[in-house]
Formats: structure tokens, sequence, C-alpha cells
């Protein structure tokens, strides 16, 4: 995890965007994100967090350990969860779950969502993003995400495949500065949403 210094009395602490890798390659789950460490840095605290090897080639979608990773890093504040990959249908599943752990929610080259994986249950503002070039998951899986989720935002970054953190670290981040920003200020978003159904 990424050690900060408490903020100074009088100022908030950022937001916290908690980067979730693909549970095949835990280990380098925090080289994965260093572009979105260094470039959204002071505007959002990034950190990482892979689900342990013991749990398999992907993450439990209610791991009792994924919610309580969350709410530590967070420290009582929902955050903005980025899945990548193969982590997307987790963090997906997340934020329907539990959504008062979740402020916002990045979809990054979203890998083919399992059969039952709540995307209509989303109630996050939700950004997905993916590289025009991505020929590992593709746009059409990534649209499937965006149209599945209500009022999502989905946007494709030219010159970019399916590392659009990696590839175009610049655009990537710009968007998510911008969108966790916006998310920020529409905190009651679920409760609304909810009361209203």
């Amino acid at each position: 995890m990424h050690d900060d210094h408490p903020p100074g009395p009088g100022t908030a602490a950022p937001p916290v965007l908690v980067c979730l890798g693909d549970p095949a390659a835990a280990p380098a789950t925090p080289a994965a994100f260093a572009a979105q460490r260094d470039g959204l840095d002071p505007d959002l605290r990034v950190e990482t967090w892979a689900p342990p090897a013991a749990a398999g080639a992907a993450a439990a979608p209610d791991d009792a350990a994924f919610a309580e990773a969350v709410r530590t890093i967070g420290a009582g504040r929902p955050v903005h969860l980025l899945g990548f990959g193969a982590a997307a249908p987790a963090a997906v599943t997340l934020a329907a779950r539990r959504p008062g752990l979740v402020r916002g929610l990045v979809l990054a080259g979203p890998h083919a969502a399992p059969s039952g994986t709540p995307l209509d249950g989303v109630t996050a503002p939700t950004l997905v993003i993916c590289g025009d070039d991505d020929r590992v998951a593709g746009e059409p899986v990534a649209q499937t995400y965006a149209g599945g989720v209500r009022d999502a935002v989905f946007v494709t970054v030219a010159g970019a495949g399916h590392r659009v953190h990696d590839e175009r670290p610049d655009a990537f981040n710009a968007w998510v500065r911008s969108f966790a920003q916006i998310a920020e200020g529409l905190p009651h978003r679920a409760d609304t949403r909810r009361s209203a159904t």
C-alpha cells in the first residue's frame, strides 16, 4: 500500500482510488498502476489490491476479504474502485452488493462478464474506458458493461490497446481524475436512486 502522511489540520484527505489488479498477475499489481499513482497524486490517493494467490483465478464476487480490504483502505469513506481486465467483474459485483463502499466505479479494458454479474445492480457513477485498439477484450465487451450499468459513461482512448492505463496514461488519468471529481459531487446518488425505485 501507498503510505501517505495524514493531512494537516483543516485539510481533507484526497479521495481514494483502489486499483483492483488481475488476480492472475497479483504480485505485479502495484507496478501495473505506477502511472496512476504518479499521475493522479495529489488529486487521488492511489492504492492497489489483488486477491491472495490462494483465492484462485478470480476474486470471489462476495469475498469478505475484498470488501474488508476496500473498507480498510478507504478508512471508513467510500472509495473509487478501478477494475482492470479480468478484475472488472469482481469490481462490478462489489459495487452492486456493497454500494456503501464504492463512490465511483472505473472499468478499464474489462474482460467479458460471467453470467450473473450484476451490472444492473450498480448504483455508483461508472466510467467504462478502453483503448480503440484493444485486441484482448475489445470495444464490444466494454460497450456491454456500459450498456448494462445505468447511466454509465463510455470512453474509447485513441492510440491505446488493452492496457490503456499504461499505453496512454495521460489520457486515462485525465478521464479518471475528471470522473472522480464529478462522482465526489454526487455522494447521495445511490440513496436517491434506491428511494426512487
